[in-house]
This record gives C-alpha cells, structure tokens and sequence, in this order.
C-alpha cells in the first residue's frame, strides 16, 4: 500500500472517531431542565416545605439519576471565605425517568399553537419535585445554624434573604437511557428565585408520587 493509502486510510479513522464521538456527546446525550423558582408549600401539619424541580426533556430515557442539593454562602467570621451546607432531600436516586409518550408529545404540539410553547413543553415531560429535608441537615452546631432557623421551624427563605450571594445549587447527574453517556446538569437558585410572599401556597402530602 502506496504511502498515500496509508495516510487516507489514517484520516478516514480519525473521521470517523470524530463523528462517533460527537453522535455519543452531542446527540445521544441526556437531557434535563430545570424549574425558575424555589417552591414553597405547606405540608399537612401546617409547617413550611421547600421543593424545587426538574425534568427530563429529552426523546429517551435517562438512568441512574443521583441529585445533589448545596448551599453555598459567605461566613459571617470572614466574609471573604464560602462555606457551604449539603442538604439532604426525600429522592435522590432514581433508577431511571421515562421520556415522554408520544401521545403527550403529540397533545403539546397541538396546545403549542393554541398556548404558548413554556406550558405545552411542561405538560409533555415527566417532573420531578425533590423535598428539601432541611431539618435532617447535619452540622447544627455550627454558628451558621441559627441563621437558617425562624423560631423553632427551618426558614430557608430567611437564610436566602439575609445572607448576601446565599445560592442553593441543584445537581442532577444521569446518563442517556441509549449511548449510557452520563452528564450532569447544575440550575443556581438566588433569593430571586423564591416566590413572591403574596403567591398562594399549595398544599404538598408527605410521601406523595414525584411522578407527576
């Protein structure tokens, strides 16, 4: 084989590396997005709860599905220096989370031209809704604790407000249901992104489905 073959034979390999490389990290890759806001409800026995939410927005499933909360804020000590608090939640693996049938993809589609395309993309995809279970946090006797307790109840609306740069980082790593190609995908919540106090709460059952 002549030397050109040879080199033809080199660049068709690395062609097609290239192009699968792409399909498995670009194409078929996982898919999630995130919701705007911090939900606030009331649980049963009257006290507060914190949700926040994501969802598959991809045409696959996606597996082994770990979802990470933190809360990263400046010390009152040195103002300078981040501490940061993990924060455990009620659902944080999943094994896997389906795509869309076809039937809600089709009835999106069709509420796109009578809606608006946020909703009808929302009513097609599968939510999910991780509870913040902030009393379960470890650490309390740190001197930061008291900042995240109004009275005897944990008020992470408080602790957002008062702290300057205070964010609530939501993680969620999964890999795509087809290539197995994991990916993990970071949404940043600010006292921004709490509801307005004059928003209505709904109310949210202890140990309801987040398949919703």
């Amino acid at each position: 084989m002549s030397q050109v073959g040879v080199l033809a034979n080199i660049l068709v390999g690395v062609i097609t590396s290239f192009g699968a490389w792409m399909v498995l990290t670009k194409l078929l890759r996982p898919h999630v997005e995130f919701g705007e806001y911090i939900e606030e409800l009331y649980r049963e026995d009257g006290t507060i709860a914190y949700r926040l939410k994501y969802w598959n927005s991809g045409l696959r499933r996606i597996q082994d599905v770990t979802v990470y909360v933190r809360l990263y804020y400046k010390s009152r000590e040195t103002p300078v220096l981040w501490k940061s608090i993990w924060i455990p939640i009620d659902d944080p693996f999943k094994p896997s989370i389906r795509k869309a049938r076809l039937t809600q993809r089709i009835l999106a589609w069709r509420l796109l031209k009578v809606i608006f395309e946020e909703r009808s993309r929302r009513i097609s995809l599968v939510t999910q809704h991780p509870v913040l279970l902030l009393d379960e946090i470890t650490g309390r006797n740190s001197p930061d604790w008291e900042l995240l307790m109004d009275g005897s109840a944990t008020s992470l609306r408080k602790f957002l407000e008062d702290r300057i740069e205070a964010t609530l980082e939501l993680s969620v790593k999964c890999a795509d249901g087809y290539s197995g190609t994991y990916r993990t995908f970071v949404k940043k919540y600010q006292k921004q992104n709490l509801p307005s106090k004059a928003r209505k709460r709904r109310r949210i059952v202890q140990g309801q489905s987040n398949d919703k």
